[in-house]
């Protein structure tokens, strides 16, 4: 015999911004409880540091072949 509690979720016009809330929200708690300097070394924080990167590619004018 059915209940009929189960959660029933229909897509609405708000749909897309319950999205962005929750992501939001979700971003936000995760900054709350991670430490900053993890943030940083993680790449998810703006800091001041800058790291020091060395791909060793080519000039993109020289890599361009027209």
């Amino acid at each position: 015999m059915k209940s009929g509690h189960t959660i029933q979720f229909r897509i609405a016009q708000a749909t897309p911004m319950l999205y962005v809330c929750v992501i939001s929200v979700s971003v936000m708690v995760v900054r709350w409880i991670m430490p900053n300097s993890s943030l940083i070394n993680k790449g998810l924080s703006m800091s001041c540091k800058i790291k020091d990167i060395d791909e060793e590619l080519p000039s993109f004018f020289e890599s361009l072949r027209l």
